[in-house]
């Protein structure tokens, strides 16, 4: 979690392959869907949850101009799924 209240993984485009594309895979944190935006949060509405690949290659989850930490509640080592979809 960086001082953002940005949720970073440790899941790069390289982990899911050929199928790296996120619109593929759904993703969750605990029980709660998270959209996938791009490269970008600033696509989402403000206080929209979202994925996205951050500048390090690392698929991070945020809320636009909010704390994805405080609005989750999640801790550090708190497990993100990825589903396959189709």
């Amino acid at each position: 979690v960086d001082h953002f209240g940005n949720i970073i993984t440790n899941i790069t485009r390289d982990d899911l392959g050929s199928a790296a594309s996120l619109p593929s895979w759904r993703i969750r944190v605990g029980r709660t869907p998270v959209p996938f935006s791009g490269d970008t949060y600033g696509r989402a509405a403000p206080g929209t949850l979202l994925a996205y690949w951050g500048s390090a290659g690392f698929l991070e989850i945020a809320v636009n101009r909010g704390n994805a930490a405080l609005t989750l509640g999640i801790v550090i080592g708190q497990r993100v799924s990825l589903e396959k979809v189709g």
